[in-house]
């Protein structure tokens, strides 16, 4: 996909830690991106900081957008059929 980017003129903005080859990457965003909870992380600060640059928050309300905060964890991935268990488990307890 970076390399279909390239051959457009596309700008390509790419989380990387201090292995990732930077060939054809425009935006190098250091970070780490090996674990799932640290992509989302860095998924939630960019989005954080796209609203602050746009106006629509402001660093001194935090992340608030229609009188809703957002919280860093909507943007991990979670298994449905992992909460489905879980939600299981908390409905009926153990039976011993």
């Amino acid at each position: 996909v970076v390399t279909e980017a390239s051959y457009v003129n596309v700008p390509v903005i790419s989380f990387c830690n201090t292995e990732s080859p930077l060939k054809l990457i425009d935006i190098a965003i250091p970070c780490n991106n090996k674990g799932e909870q640290s992509i989302g992380l860095m998924w939630w600060l960019l989005a954080r900081e796209i609203l602050i640059l746009r106006g629509k928050i402001s660093r001194q309300t935090g992340f608030v957008l229609d009188d809703k905060e957002i919280m860093p964890d909507l943007y991990f991935y979670r298994d449905p059929q992992e909460s489905e268990k879980q939600e299981a488990a908390e409905v009926m307890p153990e039976i011993k």
